[in-house]
């Protein structure tokens, strides 16, 4: 809940899908970086258990676990509105790395739901037709945040991503940083 949360005044949501290694605690270590007093926001937990032995969850593009993190978020949606007042029309998917490119699939499969999709360090899903709603996808505007140096989302990446996001007629605003793979606090800045 934000502070001085105001049960009469309908709140935008974010909804916070986590990096790798981590989980839904992700959520409170981060919203103190984008805004204390803006927004409510919920976070799922990733779909898998890492698999390199290191604690923590992670998003993955299998046809199963896209449906379960599709559960996850409209399950999360459920909760955070029996408890505060949201502003359905202000419901923000957002994403580090892969649960970027999650908030992205999610984002892209349901636009009507969702007021924006964001991705810091996360590329554009690919496989499982991401726009295969288009007209309704165009409506939806994308925020990708890019890693100048970064070795698991490439420049090169991003460049044929944005050629594709131009062909379909998206919305995108792209901000890079000079960083590398890390989430850094002009990223949330910028995304608030």
């Amino acid at each position: 809940a934000p502070l001085h949360y105001e049960p009469n005044y309908a709140y935008p949501l974010v909804v916070w899908l986590h990096g790798p290694g981590d989980d839904e605690r992700q959520l409170l270590r981060v919203m103190p970086l984008i805004s204390m007093r803006n927004y409510v926001s919920v976070g799922p937990r990733g779909t898998r258990q890492m698999t390199d032995g290191s604690p923590g969850y992670r998003w993955v593009p299998t046809d199963s676990d896209v449906v379960n993190a599709e559960h996850a978020v409209f399950e999360c949606l459920e909760i955070v509105n029996e408890r505060f007042h949201v502003a359905d029309h202000r419901v923000f998917l957002a994403g580090y790395q892969c649960g970027g490119t999650m908030a992205f699939r999610i984002g892209l499969k349901y636009p009507h739901r969702f007021a924006g999709a964001l991705s810091l360090g996360g590329p554009f899903p690919t496989g499982s037709t991401p726009l295969a709603s288009l007209e309704e996808a165009r409506k939806l505007p994308l925020f990708i945040a890019h890693g100048r140096s970064s070795q698991l989302y490439p420049v090169e990446k991003t460049c044929d991503e944005l050629r594709l996001f131009h062909a379909a007629g998206m919305h995108v605003t792209l901000r890079q940083y000079p960083c590398g793979d890390e989430l850094n606090t002009q990223m949330l800045h910028d995304m608030n």
